[in-house]
């Protein structure tokens, strides 16, 4: 919320499935299984956050999907 990456290693969970990720550089993570619609919790320093973000497939190459802003 206050503009800056969360920190690398902060562990995040994707709702609906559970399935568990971890924050990468420049606040960066890799998920699978995503829907059209998704919700995200990840553990800070300053506690959980959360963060819903769209899903549109993009075929045989990777989404990237920008300016997910977690509260």
């Amino acid at each position: 919320a206050d503009g800056k990456h969360i920190r690398a290693g902060a562990r995040g969970k994707l709702a609906g499935n559970g399935e568990a990720f971890l924050v990468g550089y420049d606040g960066q993570a890799y998920l699978r299984n995503l829907a059209a619609s998704n919700s995200i919790s990840i553990e800070t320093d300053k506690g959980v956050c959360q963060a819903t973000f769209p899903y549109a497939g993009a075929g045989a190459q990777q989404a990237v999907i920008d300016r997910v802003i977690c509260r």
